[in-house]
């Protein structure tokens, strides 16, 4: 009995250690955010029909209370892998993208290394960035609000 529970916590750590290696923590910089009120939210897609449909594989929630200057720097773990990230300034907190009346983003967005200035939403291909393990890098957004 004993050996079968020393086999299960073995098995468990081992499968424990191979997810925690799958994240890499990466340092992010947010850009011209124009209030603290709100939060921010990352999306990751890894499929054109995944940031098609909106439907992220991962979201990642950001408080918004060390900006300074309209900057926001923290250090978040990523998964390892290649995808494409949206950022959202949730700022009134209700996890959806706000629109007026004529469908014009009320809210700020952005893409991962990627200054977006056109009125449709990009291609994925061009904000993919890849993450891997063991590798110091940095991700940049720049908050757009129309």
């Amino acid at each position: 009995m004993k050996h079968r529970i020393f086999l299960l916590y073995l098995f468990l750590t081992i499968c424990y250690s191979f997810s925690y290696s799958q994240e890499q923590t990466v340092k992010i910089k947010v850009e011209s955010i124009r209030s603290v009120s709100g939060q921010l939210i990352l999306a990751l897609f890894n499929t054109d029909d995944q940031f098609e449909e909106e439907e992220p594989f991962k979201s990642i929630t950001l408080d918004k209370n060390s900006i300074k200057n309209g900057v926001l720097s923290v250090n978040v773990d990523l998964p390892v892998g290649k995808y494409g990230i949206s950022l959202l300034d949730d700022e009134n907190k209700n996890k959806l993208m706000d629109y007026s009346f004529f469908g014009i983003p009320e809210e700020g967005f952005g893409f991962s290394n990627f200054e977006h200035t056109g009125f449709s939403k990009p291609d994925l291909k061009v904000f993919t960035i890849s993450i891997q393990s063991n590798k110091e890098q940095s991700i940049s957004f720049k908050v757009r609000y129309m």
